[in-house]
This record gives structure tokens, C-alpha cells and sequence, in this order.
């Protein structure tokens, strides 16, 4: 995987930052999502941004993004990929659980219970916690038969 270019950051923080101001608001993170044909509930938004948000003012500056995206390895699909992780982990815990899967679930009118969802995922949840973790649903997200 390629390290992420500190010029390719700074392009890409400028793509959310629309007013100019050296940060990224609720806002202006919302409204770069929707331009990519996602539209994020405040409260998905929030939960987003609270990811990049050292010190908790509800703004992301370029060394907030940076230190969580910079020092990384990822390519655009691992980004894409912790972003989706991310918006469904609603609690922030680090992890998703069943019922965050069942929420998501229910929002595409599919209402499958913790057993069938667990079902579905044996043997993608490798330590059996009935929660998944970024690496397990990178997993599920990128399995091929």
C-alpha cells in the first residue's frame, strides 16, 4: 500500500474545507458528502467528525486530519472503507456491533434478528465477540467468492 502524500492531505482537507478557513465544520463535511452522493445524517456527521476531533470543538484543522490520516498506510479504498466503518460504529467504540448492524439494517428495511446476523458473519468475526472491529469488516466488505 502507498503512504499518504502530505500534498495529496492538504488537497484533499481543501476539498472539505469549502469556506477556506483552515477547518472542517459539520457543514462543510456534510456538504462534500452529499456532492459524492452520501447523504449522512447530523448525527452520522457528527459521529464522523468526533473520529478527527482532538480536542473536541466540533471542527477538524489540517494537523487533526493529518495525524489520523497521514501517518497511515491506506490507499482511497482503506479511506473509503474507514469511513463506512465509521459512520456505521454510531457509538464511536472502535467496533461494530450487532445492533449497530441491526440499525443499519432496519434504516434499508431489512430486519434480520442478532442470531441470523450472526450467522451471517461466522467466521468473518475472527476472536468470536460478536462485534466486528476494522480489520473484520474490511474483511467482510472486501470478501469474493
Amino acid at each position: 500500500m502507498k503512504q499518504v502524500d502530505n500534498d495529496d492531505l492538504r488537497a484533499v482537507f481543501r476539498t472539505f474545507d469549502l469556506n477556506g478557513d483552515g477547518f472542517i465544520s459539520v457543514m462543510e463535511f456534510k456538504e462534500v458528502m452529499r456532492k459524492f452522493g452520501q447523504d449522512l445524517g447530523d448525527e452520522e456527521i457528527r459521529h464522523v467528525i468526533k473520529t478527527f476531533d482532538d480536542d473536541n470543538n466540533d471542527l477538524v484543522c489540517f494537523d487533526e486530519f493529518q495525524n489520523l490520516m497521514g501517518g497511515k498506510n491506506f490507499c482511497s479504498e482503506d479511506m473509503d472503507l474507514q469511513l463506512a466503518f465509521n459512520t456505521i460504529d454510531v457509538d464511536g467504540s472502535g467496533s461494530i456491533a450487532m445492533s449497530e448492524i441491526q440499525s443499519l439494517l432496519q434504516k434499508t428495511n431489512q430486519h434480520l434478528s442478532e442470531k441470523e446476523i450472526g450467522e451471517l458473519l461466522y467466521g468473518i468475526d475472527a476472536n468470536g465477540d460478536r462485534e466486528l472491529d476494522f480489520f473484520e469488516f474490511k474483511e467482510l466488505m472486501t470478501f469474493q467468492i
